[in-house]
């Protein structure tokens, strides 16, 4: 049997933990309405950011672009679904979009940051 390396567990540790912070500010209950002094959306960009943290962390612990945007784009769906029938939440199409297109970005500059941090290739046959 083979054990996972430890920074797969570091990975996998911190994704499970932001994963599980999430969930919870989607879930916990809040006061009607904004404070003042916050625009209209700014639930969306709060939607936004999260899920792109989601994806961005999810493609870090398993490097799969695809895999990576498509959790969060469904932990985006489900929260929203989720969140219906609890009284003191709602279900928004515009947060799902916001979350939904939150993952899509955040998975996207997550692989571009690994490629630009890995460097040049180098052309072996030279």
């Amino acid at each position: 049997m083979q054990f996972p390396s430890p920074t797969r567990l570091i990975r996998t540790l911190v994704f499970g933990v932001y994963v599980a912070l999430t969930l919870i500010l989607l879930f916990a209950p809040v006061a009607s309405g904004l404070p003042s002094g916050y625009f209209e959306w700014f639930d969306k960009v709060v939607h936004f950011f999260l899920f792109s943290g989601v994806a961005g962390l999810g493609y870090w612990t398993v490097p799969s672009i695809t895999l990576a945007a498509l959790f969060g784009v469904a932990l985006a769906g489900g929260t929203e679904l989720l969140q219906g029938p609890l009284t003191y939440r709602s279900t928004e199409l515009w947060d799902f979009l916001a979350g939904g297109i939150g993952a899509v970005a955040g998975a996207w500059v997550a692989m571009a940051l690994k490629r630009s941090l890995r460097g040049p290739s180098v052309d072996r046959d030279r």
